[in-house]
């Protein structure tokens, strides 16, 4: 049985994303006093990926994904819980 991040993050987007230069997508837990939340980062390789690669996520990612994601900028710290390097 795949995770919530097999379904959403396929070998297919991955691919997609590393060809779009996508360098890292990390994803790590950050507590708070009272919950905890993921924070995802994304590292491109130059500008033109930063361009590109949020076009795919959108088209590709968010649909799967509907209204649990929220986009927020943040300064956070956190424990990694999935890391991918292309």
């Amino acid at each position: 049985m795949a995770t919530f991040e097999e379904e959403v993050w396929t070998e297919d987007i991955k691919k997609e994303l590393s060809k779009a230069r996508l360098v890292r997508r990390t994803v790590a837990q950050v507590w708070n006093k009272k919950n905890h939340r993921l924070t995802s980062t994304f590292e491109y390789e130059d500008e033109n990926a930063n361009k590109a690669c949020p076009k795919i996520i959108e088209e590709k990612v968010v649909p799967k994904v509907g209204k649990n994601y929220n986009t927020k900028y943040r300064n956070n710290r956190g424990i990694v819980l999935h890391d991918y390097r292309s």
